[in-house]
């Protein structure tokens, strides 16, 4: 059997058994309020960009990528009402080991990527 995430978004908890669980209990919990349906939505939304576009190749898919990377990996403090910190903090998730997470799985998306060689291109005389 393959294992099906719910959400994209779910594939970062993969291998942390207690963070999946916990986020899964987030996600099902239908008490959400508005808030934090929301928090959740940018919080799901910033990892999937993060995800999906990590090796794209298109302006528009890098910029999608730097802008959640900047979201995600910035430690902004709980200034902005928006940040990770303070998404996390609603959603009761610890944004430090959301970070470690997504650190670990580009670490390990870098050490699988295709190698790609550029053909050199001869200057015409």
């Amino acid at each position: 059997m393959v294992y099906e995430p719910i959400f994209k978004t779910q594939l970062v908890f993969q291998e942390d058994i207690l963070a999946t669980a916990r986020y899964l209990e987030t996600i099902r919990n239908n008490r959400l309020s508005p808030e934090e349906k929301l928090m959740l939505a940018i919080l799901q939304n910033a990892i999937e960009c993060f995800q999906k576009y990590f090796d794209s190749r298109t302006v528009r898919a890098r910029n999608l990528f730097t802008e959640a990377e900047e979201w995600l990996m910035k430690d902004t403090g709980k200034d902005w009402i928006f940040s990770l910190e303070n998404a996390c903090e609603t959603l009761r998730l610890n944004s430090d080991y959301v970070r470690k997470l997504l650190r670990d799985w580009k670490r390990k998306r870098y050490k699988h990527r295709p190698k790609i060689r550029v053909a050199k291109q001869s200057r015409a005389a």
